[in-house]
């Protein structure tokens, strides 16, 4: 994930944040990526989705295995 996914993020145009939690005893991990709007997701992901395949191509291992659910939710309060 550090190596392959958050560098791939780095910079890309809408991204307002992005959070990932693991619990290793229960072997489960938890992406909270913020956007701007929906359109920035779109135009990111493609680059993304490529940039994270390199790496794991570069490093001599196969892609990390796909989510096993998205989803999408409105902000409606943060803390700075």
């Amino acid at each position: 994930m550090r190596e392959e996914v958050v560098p791939t993020l780095v910079g890309a145009e809408g991204l307002v944040a992005g959070h990932w939690v693991v619990d290793r005893d229960g072997g489960r991990r938890l992406s909270v990526i913020v956007w701007r709007d929906a359109d920035a997701v779109s135009a990111a992901m493609p680059a993304v989705m490529a940039g994270g395949a390199a790496v794991c191509e570069a490093a001599g291992r196969g892609q990390q295995a796909a989510p096993t659910s998205t989803a999408r939710y409105e902000v409606f309060a943060s803390l700075p």
